[in-house]
């Protein structure tokens, strides 16, 4: 009788084990596709737009863009990363606006204040990415060259739309080549062997976005973009995106490959902005002439 209750009493806890463990993987598969949203303050200098889309989401942009009709030569497309927003480009965007350039910032599905409720993982970005760049060039007195210029996810989402946002350069920032790498790389960075012992966290959060991270892989796009303008850019400190993507990707682009000493993941231009800038500038320029 003592047995049996012993018994009954481990296969309870067992169920409860269980239980939390599904309940957990529910709660983090959740938090992953619909992240904490902050909503930055717009900078002077900017104005707020709404662009169509499914659904209709918020940007900030250079006023010449605002205004429509602008006589500028280039234009930028500032993309932020997962679980970021567009104050990640306050700066930048002001910046290129002195320098004579326009620019565009939009908010990414599930964060900022755009309505979507989840994430794409960079599917559902690069269709942001795409009408965020068609309303931006319908606003130029003649076609622009276009610059696509994204972090961490935002850039991986650029890789994906470059051909169709009818782009001409394309700058990325810690970024991942191939997404189901870079989620075995966050899981196993989270406890050991994260990726096995989260895994129906991947298929959760698989069955809730419509992404399958196996099929998202910027790495074809850019090999598609091969010996065309481009620049891949990594900090060597950067824990969550390990190198060997930036090379990955500079390896299939044939581009250049510009590692940031000291910077973590998407700090590059906090921590070298005149250099960020620059190098921003100088592809635009040769684009322009």
């Amino acid at each position: 009788m003592r047995r049996k209750r012993r018994w009954v009493r481990l296969v309870s806890w067992l169920l409860v084990g269980l239980l939390v463990y599904a309940v957990g993987c529910w709660m983090l598969a959740l938090s992953y596709i619909s992240p904490m949203r902050r909503h930055p303050v717009r900078p002077a200098g900017a104005s707020e737009v709404s662009i169509s889309g499914s659904p209709p989401f918020p940007a900030w942009c250079t006023p010449g863009l605002a205004a429509g009709g602008s006589k500028r030569k280039v234009l930028f497309v500032l993309v932020h990363g997962y679980g970021g927003d567009r104050g990640s480009w306050s700066e930048m965007l002001v910046e290129l606006d002195r320098r004579g350039y326009e620019a565009v910032a939009p908010a990414m599905p599930a964060h900022d204040a755009n309505p979507d409720p989840t994430c794409g993982f960079g599917v559902k970005e690069a269709e942001t990415v795409i009408h965020a760049a068609s309303w931006a060039q319908a606003r130029f007195a003649k076609p622009p060259k276009t610059v696509l210029v994204g972090i961490s996810m935002g850039g991986a989402a650029c890789w994906l739309a470059v051909e169709r946002a009818r782009a001409d350069a394309i700058v990325s920032e810690g970024s991942f080549a191939v997404l189901d790498d870079a989620v075995r790389r966050w899981f196993d960075l989270l406890l050991p062997g994260g990726h096995v012992i989260l895994a129906p966290v991947r298929w959760l959060a698989k069955v809730r976005s419509g992404v399958d991270p196996s099929t998202v892989r910027p790495v074809d796009g850019a090999a598609r973009w091969r010996g065309r303008p481009a620049l891949v850019i990594q900090g060597d400190r950067d824990r969550l995106m390990e190198m060997s993507q930036a090379k990955t990707l500079s390896e299939a682009a044939g581009c250049p490959l510009w590692v940031v000493p000291g910077a973590e993941h998407a700090q590059c231009q906090n921590l070298a902005p005149a250099e960020y800038v620059r190098r921003l500038s100088e592809l635009a320029d040769a684009l322009a002439h």
